[in-house]
């Protein structure tokens, strides 16, 4: 399974493809800043980026009609939860924070008596305060956030009632 439980292909046309996503409902449209000469042209260029989901026999997941079997068992990993705008954000500037500072990261989820952490190797000793920066005092920060450090390498970020531990291992 790959890409975002639920989300399923509505069309596609010479400049976007709509998409829905079943649980929700709601309706994401990507848009392509340069228009395709014809709809042969916006297959093939789809067809493209989508064949590796065909391989060995397998159907694409926006061909089905409701949620795999597999989709719904991991209905825990995409439901909201308080954590989920914090998440959102963090997804949202992941170009910046992993290509910027060449961190590898690694998302581990919660539990009741533990947050959510985001852990990185880096090479860098200034990397978590880098990081820190961007996420929290920059023009690219993510409003609202509130930054409480733990020790030199870690420390706790909040949005609203979500948080997650952010781990530099270097």
């Amino acid at each position: 399974m790959c890409g975002i439980p639920g989300l399923r292909l509505i069309d596609v046309t010479c400049r976007r493809v709509r998409l829905t996503h079943l649980p929700t409902r709601a309706r994401l449209d990507l848009v392509d800043t340069h228009r395709w000469h014809d709809m042969d042209t916006a297959r093939m260029i789809f067809q493209q980026e989508t064949s590796w989901h065909e391989r060995d026999g397998r159907a694409p997941l926006w061909r089905h009609n409701g949620l795999t079997g597999e989709e719904a068992a991991h209905h825990a990993s995409w439901t909201y939860t308080a954590s989920t705008p914090l998440r959102s954000a963090l997804l949202m500037r992941s170009m910046p924070l992993w290509y910027r500072f060449d961190l590898s990261p690694a998302w581990v989820p919660g539990n009741p008596t533990r947050p959510d952490r985001l852990i990185w190797d880096t090479h860098s000793d200034t990397a978590h305060d880098h990081v820190v920066e961007l996420l929290t005092r920059s023009a690219a920060r993510i409003p609202g956030a509130v930054y409480r450090p733990s020790t030199r390498c870690s420390g706790t970020i909040q949005l609203g009632s979500g948080s997650a531990q952010l781990i530099s291992n270097g």
